[in-house]
């Protein structure tokens, strides 16, 4: 950035967890909500992960989208447990939006996988892909 390079970070973060002010008993609620019960989750779910959003740009990324925290274990996401799956299109379209972004400047994009990392991908091809950690996207698997 010091060079006027534009800063970008999209998926799996992996360098440590945002404070979560969450007690147990609300991460357990969250994460063994239906993916029918997202509208009663919602609100946490998307403060934990503008919490992480708020991480990478304290660690000097101007762009902070399409995140997970970690590898999909379900300990560490505060997300419902039906929705948590590889997610490699949300990823893909984060960073392609980065890219198409106007700037007079150069960039430098990280683009992290979640794949080919634990747990296995043959429930996530199978998965519904508008559920993501930021929520539910608005895909088109035409």
């Amino acid at each position: 950035r010091q060079r006027g390079y534009a800063t970008g970070f999209v998926g799996k973060w992996h360098l440590g967890h945002p404070r979560s002010s969450l007690s147990l008993d609300e991460r357990k609620r969250v994460q063994t909500a239906s993916a029918s019960d997202w509208k009663l989750v919602r609100d946490t779910v998307l403060q934990e992960y503008h919490g992480l959003q708020a991480l990478v740009h304290r660690a000097g990324f101007d762009y902070a989208e399409r995140l997970y925290v970690n590898n999909l274990y379900e300990a560490q996401h505060v997300l419902p447990f039906a929705m948590l799956h590889h997610n490699i299109e949300w990823i893909a379209e984060g960073a392609a939006k980065f890219i198409a972004m106007p700037r007079g400047s150069p960039y430098f994009l990280t683009v992290a996988w979640t794949l080919p990392h634990n747990p296995d991908a043959a429930d996530s091809i199978a998965a519904d892909p508008k559920y993501t950690p930021g929520g539910f996207w608005a895909c088109n698997r035409t």
